[in-house]
């Protein structure tokens, strides 16, 4: 049955996923909202760890769709997908279950070799409970010194339009800064373009004040920001698996995200 709902959901771009006694479906689109964010206060020392794939000679750069088609007698035809930036020099033929449009099979086909081009990056990193806020498919924010990109830590003290954090913010790569914060709930709030305070390197300013109030303990753990220059990459990621280690302990696995390939 399970295989059965992989086929089908498979037709649709998407997947199924068992939480619990219940089975939903997510499908994978283009996503602008992250679901929380992790950083060197809520990942595991020591335990982040991130792979390349790279783009070899031989490496897919085009599939080639086979579908059952209506038009052909309900027997299977091929179609070319070949992305924008690709010579198709090496061609992978795939089935599509499921599909009997053309069109579509075009679509999907395309949409997987461009992720193959595009989303070569992997990670995984352990945490505590905080790794069941995202589900499989969410888009998460990932700040760890391996990007050297991009900076995270913890909101200390908030007022007005003045946020101070537990790590010194880092204004020296010149331009505009933004910061986003983790609110309560683990949704991301954000981002705010950040300015640097004079005399303090632990303090910025927002434009306007924020539309929650940070926690900044003791009572409750203190709400987590990711702090760089705007247009900062490598810090998008769709989860990709979360696995239980016991003792409160999980592991999450993610892929780099890519809007383009959509």
């Amino acid at each position: 049955v399970w295989d059965a709902l992989k086929i089908a959901a498979r037709a649709g771009r998407a997947y199924p996923i068992l939480n619990a006694d219940y089975v939903s479906f997510t499908r994978t689109s283009a996503q602008a909202t992250a679901a929380t964010i992790f950083n060197r206060h809520n990942i595991i020392k020591g335990s982040f760890k991130i792979e390349y794939s790279f783009q070899r000679d031989d490496s897919v750069d085009a599939i080639r769709a086979e579908y059952i088609d209506p038009d052909n007698n309900w027997q299977r035809s091929t179609v070319l997908a070949q992305p924008p930036t690709s010579s198709a020099n090496n061609i992978k033929q795939i089935l599509y279950p499921g599909i009997t449009d053309r069109d579509q099979a075009w679509r999907e086909a395309v949409y997987d070799a461009e992720v193959m081009l595009k989303q070569q990056r992997t990670c995984k990193f352990q945490t505590e409970l905080e790794g069941y806020i995202p589900n499989r498919g969410d888009l998460i924010r990932v700040v760890n010194e391996n990007f050297d990109l991009d900076q995270g830590g913890e909101v200390t003290a908030y007022s007005g339009v003045t946020i101070t954090t537990n790590t010194p913010l880092d204004f020296s790569a010149g331009g505009s800064h933004s910061i986003l914060l983790r609110q309560d709930d683990g949704t991301v709030d954000g981002p705010h373009i950040a300015t640097a305070v004079g005399g303090n390197a632990y303090q910025c300013t927002i434009s306007a004040p924020l539309s929650f109030t940070p926690s900044t303990g003791p009572t409750q753990a203190r709400c987590v920001y990711q702090f760089g220059p705007v247009g900062s990459t490598d810090s998008a990621w769709i989860v990709t698996e979360i696995k239980s280690l016991g003792s409160n302990k999980l592991e999450i696995a993610a892929l780099n995200y890519s809007a383009t390939v959509h």
